[in-house]
């Protein structure tokens, strides 16, 4: 149901299928950057959430977003993605978010 929070970590995308997302991307990936520090240490209870700090770009994996769980602090929805500068990955609320001024 929509109160369904990503299962984690045994709902994070396979390799494979990340890199299939990945390959889906290249053209038009979304860039974004993070408009507020998140710290999922603190604000999540449950573990595969990305860190991000303040102005950290952010690769969003397309046809990711799902609505949060009971258990998340953010009530809009969330999508998984990756550091643009390495492969750390997991799943991050859209509403800290904004797009990449070109």
């Amino acid at each position: 149901g929509v109160d369904a929070a990503p299962v984690l970590p045994e709902g994070t995308p396979s390799p494979e299928v990340l890199a299939q997302m990945a390959a889906e991307q290249l053209d038009g990936r979304s860039i974004l950057v993070a408009c507020a520090d998140y710290s999922p240490k603190t604000l999540e209870r449950e573990g595969g959430y990305l860190e991000l700090l303040k102005g950290t770009q952010v690769i969003v994996y397309p046809n990711t977003r799902q609505a949060a769980g009971e258990n998340n602090s953010f009530r809009g929805d969330y999508v998984f993605g990756r550091l643009a500068k390495d492969s750390t990955q997991g799943w991050l609320p859209l509403e800290i978010l904004h797009a990449r001024v070109q």
